[in-house]
């Protein structure tokens, strides 16, 4: 998990906030809006194929991972550790078109509290904003709220889509949103950098102290949403590089493209959700492509929603060296609104390997989770 800045940030964001009440003008502002999340989740892995590797202290046997960005991983051992987590935001609005956002995250794979957001927004115009600090890469269509579990059917997002080596960026976005008669589009472009210290997906790797760093971000997206239809698309392309600090002969650089695309109707009651997306890599004249989907569907019984998923993620590559990884995973949840900001999830996920690594095997996992807004 990334602690680029925290020094400097969190000064800032706490200096706002004690300060906007305090200098309350007689037009309303600074006011400040409060919000939070958090999410407890309990899990393991209740059969599996084969006995597995340890590639981790202190998990034995065969994990699945439901979090790979921060190395969420459950084992035979039933666990909170994995995708617990909880956040609390603050929006300092210092006049009508001048605002400060500011997010702090704190999961159960990492005590430490992280700062995801921290930006400055300024309305251009009523169509036109522009946004300059740190944000998440919105590289999917969840991405803005996927620490959220109130906010989606899953447990989490499928880490078939959901789940890269970087997942924010410090820079700025330009973006803009209309109506047009029945149809909403929004669209927005970005750029910038993001420095992952001592990145956990890197474990995935073998690397257990290995720095990460998008450089060159650029990007842009565009969604349209009418009646019950929601459209998203969206291209990225950026400059990864990796520095093991153990060993520098493991360190590298890439050339990254990605894509993606997610078309979610709502029909009332029944609702589809689905994504595609592809990350491309050249690293030393050899190319890897990831392409990986998500497609799922729903339906609200009052209070009670099953949802029955498929995802599945496929690796390709032209280096020799390097072997590819390919899973699929079909997952039956079942959630229950016990407030209007609460929500209960039973998950059962059947992780499935054609071609896989040596810490993973065909498992069954099941996870319990509780989701609150707050």
């Amino acid at each position: 998990m990334t602690t680029l800045h925290r020094p400097r940030l969190l000064p800032a964001l706490a200096l706002a906030l004690l300060a906007a009440p305090a200098a309350l003008a007689e037009d309303g502002f600074p006011a400040v809006k409060f919000s939070g999340f958090a999410s407890i989740v309990a899990g393991q892995i209740v059969n599996h194929a084969a006995p597995g590797s340890d590639p981790e202290p202190g998990k034995s046997g065969p994990i699945y991972l439901a979090d790979w960005s921060n190395w969420g991983a459950y084992s035979k051992t039933l666990s909170l550790q994995p995708e617990s987590r909880a956040g609390a935001q603050a929006v300092v609005s210092f006049s009508e078109s001048l605002r400060f956002t500011g997010q702090m995250v704190v999961r159960g794979t990492d005590s430490t509290p992280a700062l995801t957001w921290a930006y400055v927004a300024y309305d251009l115009s009523p169509e036109w904003e522009l946004q300059v600090g740190r944000k998440r890469i919105p590289l999917y269509y969840y991405s803005d709220f996927q620490d959220i579990g109130f906010s989606y059917p899953w447990v989490s997002p499928p880490p078939e889509v959901y789940g890269w080596d970087a997942t924010n960026y410090n820079g700025a976005s330009l973006r803009y949103k209309t109506v047009l008669g029945s149809t909403t589009v929004a669209a927005s472009v970005f750029g910038g950098k993001e420095t992952v210290k001592e990145s956990r997906y890197m474990i995935s790797a073998g690397l257990s102290k290995a720095d990460v760093t998008w450089s060159n971000i650029q990007g842009g997206d565009l969604e349209v949403t009418k009646d019950w239809l929601t459209v998203r698309g969206v291209f990225i392309q950026a400059d990864p590089s990796v520095v093991d600090r153990l060993n520098s002969a493991n360190n590298y650089q890439q050339k990254m493209t990605a894509y993606g695309l997610a078309a979610n109707g709502d029909f009332g009651n029944l609702f589809v959700l689905t994504e595609f997306a592809q990350n491309n890599r050249t690293s030393a004249g050899y190319e890897t492509k990831a392409p990986c989907y998500t497609v799922g569907l729903g339906y609200r019984l009052g209070k009670w929603t099953p949802f029955l998923n498929f995802a599945e993620y496929r690796e390709t590559t032209t280096n020799p060296s390097y072997a590819p990884v390919s899973y699929m995973r079909p997952s039956l949840t079942l959630r229950y609104d016990v407030a209007s900001s609460a929500s209960l999830k039973l998950q059962v996920d059947r992780y499935l390997e054609y071609r896989g690594t040596a810490f993973t095997t065909d498992s069954t996992v099941v996870r319990l989770a509780l989701d609150v807004v707050f």
